[in-house]
């Protein structure tokens, strides 16, 4: 597999849904050597229904939590195969850029501080339009806590493995 490059590398804030066309392996097929699939926020409302349902708040919480940090390390790692970065601070602004790419949410940094070789990360913003509070709000009522389980699991992933340590965020 090739790297996409850029004369001086890419910046996440130039990162479109195209360049992950052209980092597919098999058209049509996949990311890299990775199958993927592509699924509505409808059906992951349900999903997520059915968990809290079954499993209670607290522990489809956890399950969430622990899902969206191992998607977001791995797709941490992908990117940082597939696309040669201009550096690693933009490497990892490319988690948030790959929310708003795949209609998971959009991010609003209010401030932003970071540090990746010191692993340093101070960052506070605001997530809009998030696929899984509209999904929360269809199935429940409005709840007392956040909670985009998912997503805050997946930043926590991916920001840990941009960072090489592991971070818990908060939403």
């Amino acid at each position: 597999m090739t790297r996409h490059t850029m004369e001086l590398g890419l910046k996440a804030s130039e990162l479109t849904i195209e360049h992950f066309n052209t980092v597919y392996n098999k058209p049509n097929r996949g990311l890299k050597d990775l199958r993927m699939t592509l699924n509505s926020m409808d059906a992951w409302g349900l999903l997520r229904k059915d968990l809290i349902t079954a499993l209670g708040v607290e522990r489809a919480k956890r399950f969430l939590l622990r899902y969206g940090y191992h998607c977001g390390v791995h797709e941490a790692r992908i990117y940082k195969e597939a696309f040669l970065w201009k550096n690693d601070l933009e490497w990892l602004i490319a988690g948030t850029k790959a929310h708003d790419l795949f209609g998971r949410v959009f991010s609003y940094p209010e401030s932003f501080q970071v540090d990746i070789e010191k692993g340093q990360f101070n960052v506070s913003g605001y997530w809009i339009d998030s696929f899984e509070a509209k999904q929360h709000l269809q199935n429940f009522p409005q709840h007392h806590e956040a909670i985009c389980y998912y997503l805050v699991g997946y930043a926590s992933g991916y920001n840990s493995e941009c960072l090489g340590k592991k971070e818990i965020l908060k939403k």
